[in-house]
This record gives structure tokens, C-alpha cells and sequence, in this order.
């Protein structure tokens, strides 16, 4: 729902030059809790963005990101209740244990006041995001790469079906990076500013962080070996430990 940057590098792409990115993630989600708030999600959803970058300057480039969102009961419920099984016998959580596997369920609501709701077999456009990069300070000896970046979120996906938040968003960031012998080290740190969605439900929302700390190998020319660990907060507060 709200504006989440990428992983990215503090290079920018040439001058004149275009960058195409395709990215595809197939996410499934069980949670569930009802206390002042009520958040039932059971479902899968294949995200795919479309991602255009130019080099306006040989430091600063423009972007922007098109996703493309399909919400569906899933195919993945059986597979994963079969793993949590290998990994932790007879300790499975029992809200996977006790799901009916390819059902759809994606509500959040306050009292009779539902204020987020998704739909089955539900294909749309989410929310486009216009982005900039600049790169202020190159590498050097002992000193890493550092961009700055920043993006705007717009509402062009239909809130009705959770395809976004029907508001504006906007995020500032740093990156950082330094290669020492075969090893690449990165840092992203953003924060996000999101609009106010959900005021008819008294919900507000507070910036929130994100950040990333990745490791390349490269192997050889054509082949790296990435280790990222991602982290954030949420949004939400003052609501129920699920969203909080």
C-alpha cells in the first residue's frame, strides 16, 4: 500500500542512456488478529514492476516504476504448511495448520468499518512511483560511493481493491558503496512519509524506516554471490500488534 524503494546501488545509470528493470515477486500471507482492530489476510499475490531509468546528467538520473498487482487464494498454502512441518514437528502455527488451503480472505477493519479490502483473482495497476538519484560523492581510496535518491508515490491504483492507498507518498534515501578486493559492501537507509489514508477510521500514520546492509562476492565476471538483510518499521500505531 505504501511507497517501498527498491534495493539499489549509488552508481546511476549513463548519461543518455536507459535502464530497464523487470522485477516479479509471488508473496503469500497468513496473519490474523481481532482485538479494537480486525486483520484477517489469507491470500497470494504476484507483483510485478516495470522500472525505467534515464541518465539525464552523468550523475543524476530519473525514473519510474510501473507495478502491475494480482490478488488470488494461492498455491503455495500446502507447500508451506509441509515445510513449517520438516522444520518444527507438531509446532506449526496453528493458523496454517487450521486454514483452508486456496481461500481468500484480505480485510482490515475497525468495528463494522472496513477500511482496507482486497478482492480474488483481482489484476490491476498499483501505485506508479516517479524516482530521482544523484551521485554526490564517487568512490575513493578509503571513502565509499554515496547517491542520494528520492521518490514520489501517486494513487493511480484502485484503494477500493488494495492496490494502493489512494494517497500520495514521498521518500528520501542515501546509498552507500565500497568494493574492497572481490567483495561489494552496500547501504540504503529511507524513510517514508505516507499520506494520510485512513482517516474516516481515525488510523493515522507516522513516517516509517527502512533499511538494508548487502554483501556481493563476485565469483567471476558474469557471477556475484548477494547477501542482503532488510529491515523496517511500520506505518501503523496505536492499533494492533499485527500492524503495529
Amino acid at each position: 500500500l505504501f511507497l517501498q524503494p527498491f534495493p539499489d546501488r549509488a552508481d546511476v545509470t549513463p548519461f543518455q542512456q536507459v535502464d530497464v528493470d523487470l522485477n516479479v515477486a509471488l508473496t503469500n500471507t497468513l496473519v490474523g488478529d481481532q482485538q479494537d482492530f480486525t486483520a484477517n489476510l489469507d491470500l497470494e499475490m504476484v507483483r510485478t514492476v516495470i522500472a525505467l531509468r534515464y541518465g539525464v546528467h552523468p550523475n543524476f538520473e530519473v525514473g519510474i516504476a510501473l507495478p502491475i498487482i494480482y490478488t488470488y487464494g494461492g498455491i503455495m498454502d500446502g507447500f508451506i504448511l509441509g515445510v513449517e512441518r520438516l522444520l518444527t514437528p507438531g509446532r506449526e502455527r496453528p493458523l496454517r495448520k487450521n486454514q483452508d488451503a486456496g481461500a481468500f480472505t484480505y480485510q482490515v477493519s475497525r468495528g463494522d468499518r472496513v477500511f482496507i479490502q482486497g478482492q480474488d483473482n483481482a489484476l490491476g495497476i498499483g501505485d506508479i512511483v516517479l524516482q530521482a538519484k544523484a551521485h554526490i560523492l564517487h568512490e575513493q581510496a578509503w571513502l565509499p560511493a554515496v547517491s542520494l535518491r528520492a521518490a514520489v508515490k501517486f494513487p493511480s491504483g484502485d484503494a477500493d481493491r488494495a492496490f494502493g492507498s489512494g494517497e500520495f507518498d514521498g521518500g528520501i534515501g542515501v546509498l552507500l558503496q565500497k568494493t574492497l578486493w572481490r567483495f561489494t559492501f552496500y547501504v540504503n537507509a529511507d524513510v517514508t512519509f505516507p499520506g494520510q489514508a485512513f482517516n474516516d477510521v481515525d488510523v493515522s500514520l507516522q513516517p516509517f524506516f527502512l533499511g538494508l546492509l548487502a554483501i556481493e562476492y563476485r565469483v567471476s565476471r558474469p557471477v556475484s554471490l548477494v547477501l542482503q538483510l532488510r529491515g523496517d518499521t511500520r506505518p501503523f500505531h496505536d492499533t494492533i500488534p499485527i500492524l503495529d
